[in-house]
């Protein structure tokens, strides 16, 4: 699956300087923090997938 960020260019700097600073890529960088934002998102508002659908999710990503 491809996903593109539209990011303001303030926020593409600040992911860029983390990206440099961390040695990986500006991709990683932002694949990173848009993981981070959704658990912080998720554990504000208590959401889960729950496990069933955690472990589907974990080997689907095993077959690509």
């Amino acid at each position: 699956m491809t996903v593109t960020l539209h990011l303001k260019p303030e926020v593409e700097a600040g992911l860029l300087a983390r990206a440099e600073a961390s040695g990986m890529a500006l991709e990683e960088a932002a694949r990173a923090e848009a993981v981070r934002r959704m658990l912080e998102f998720g554990e504000k508002h208590r959401l889960t997938l729950g496990e069933p659908v955690t472990r589907k999710l974990l080997h689907e990503g095993h077959r690509h």
